[in-house]
């Protein structure tokens, strides 16, 4: 996004700015993992695999601003273009298992393409037989 962008906008009794420009992305990911137990009810997995990227891709040009009755328009035009790619996912969680059948996780991910690299954090709530080990 241009560093001197400012989004449109309608005066009422205070501003009511347009809908700031904004990008999709979809990620569609297959993977295989490793499971490692480290306790009785905690686990790590590690997973990699591949994935399909579709994301949009905006493209800002700049324009004059228009002032009608009440309304001005943004400083750039907008017009965005679909994306697709392949590319490689990782991904690693610790779990814990509370209960029998709930658990909570933590993670991160990270996918490599060439439309978008994303890195991020998770955290799940588990649901389901979590086939915990009984005391010794």
């Amino acid at each position: 996004m241009p560093d001197d962008y400012e989004c449109g906008f309608t005066l009422l009794l205070f501003p009511v700015y347009d809908e700031f420009p904004y990008n999709e992305m979809d990620v569609f990911s297959l993977t295989v993992g490793k499971y490692f137990e480290t306790a009785r009810k905690t686990w790590f997995t590690a997973e990699a695999g591949l994935s399909f990227v579709n994301r949009q891709k905006m493209k800002f040009a700049s324009q004059p601003v228009i002032t009608e009755f009440l309304y001005w328009s943004s400083n750039y035009s907008v017009q965005k273009e679909n994306k697709t790619g392949f590319g490689a996912m990782l991904k690693a969680d610790f779990n814990w298992a509370v209960l029998p059948y709930v658990g909570l996780g933590a993670g991160a991910y990270a996918n490599f393409n060439s439309v978008q690299s994303a890195a991020g954090f998770e955290v799940k709530l588990l649901l389901g037989w979590l086939n915990t080990k009984r005391k010794r």
